[in-house]
């Protein structure tokens, strides 16, 4: 990746930053809301898998970690463990180079991740870390089983798009 990839992905990841904490809460359904810098990492994990989208994660998990009310440190953590499951179940055991691959890796880390969401919070209370107290399963039953299907859907719409700018960008790239 040269320096102007690396600038355009950055501001593009700052740009979903923005529309994550601004706008997304508008679209809350069951008082639930689409993590878009989630599919946004999600899809660059499937183009790119590479380790650079394991930065990518961290860094689009430090910013979103200062504007959230969870403990400091749960997007980060979170980010850069799914995309490292990622790359570890899509070069070992799924064929991410065809659509249904994709697809079902995308479900399956957005389960993880809606998972990982209530268990970090939850160790955090543990340690003592956080003031929040949850039941594991009633929040999981309540919230997350419903982040899991809003975040699938908007991750699985959200490659349509990055995988045709993607593919617009680098036969601009074959052109020069």
């Amino acid at each position: 990746m040269n320096n102007i990839q690396k600038i355009i992905i950055f501001l593009i990841i700052f740009l979903f930053l923005i529309f994550q904490i601004t706008l997304m809460p508008y679209f809350s359904l069951f008082n639930v809301f689409p993590n878009v810098l989630l599919a946004l990492i999600l899809c660059l994990g499937i183009i790119k898998n590479n380790r650079a989208v394991l930065l990518l994660a961290m860094a689009g998990g430090l910013m979103l970690d200062f504007f959230s009310s969870l403990p400091f440190g749960i997007y980060t953590v979170n980010f850069v463990l799914l995309v490292w499951l990622m790359q570890l179940i899509g070069r070992n055991i799924l064929k991410i180079t065809d659509l249904s691959g994709q697809i079902l890796l995308i479900v399956i880390m957005c389960f993880i991740y809606s998972l990982f969401n209530i268990l970090s919070v939850k160790i955090f209370h543990w340690l003592g870390l956080s003031l929040l107290s949850l039941s594991f399963w009633s929040s999981f039953s309540k919230i997350g089983l419903r982040e899991f299907i809003f975040n699938a859907f908007l991750t699985l719409i959200t490659l349509f798009f990055v995988k045709k700018l993607y593919g617009l960008f680098a036969g601009n790239q074959r052109r020069a």
